[in-house]
């Protein structure tokens, strides 16, 4: 079994929590960005003869909520076409698997 690792963050957040500066005032706009980064992860080609899944991941460095998440998750790997076995998810609140080939 191969695992391919993509972490969904916003990267202007990204930028702000890496200068390391506390920052309790100001504003920034900033949308999910959950269906830019997985249908770049969707087209993407791998070479294995491994049956490979998809483990996305966060790290903080968004607004959006797991409930927001998910459901982005999978709809895109319910009507995508993608190389993944199964897809898994590990939120602020739990790990667990999304969709899978054997129950679309």
């Amino acid at each position: 079994m191969a695992f391919e690792l993509v972490e969904i963050s916003d990267s202007r957040i990204a930028e702000i929590l890496a200068t390391g500066v506390n920052v309790s005032a100001g504003a920034i706009w900033t949308t999910d960005p959950t269906a830019k980064i997985l249908t770049k992860k969707f087209k993407a080609k791998y070479v294995t003869s491994h049956p490979i899944s998809l483990l996305i991941y966060t790290n903080g460095a968004l607004i959006s909520t797991d409930d927001m998440i998910k459901p982005t998750i999978i709809e895109l790997a319910s009507v995508s076409s993608h190389p993944f076995l199964e897809i898994w998810f590990s939120g602020e609140e739990s790990v667990e698997l999304l969709w899978s080939k054997d129950e679309s």
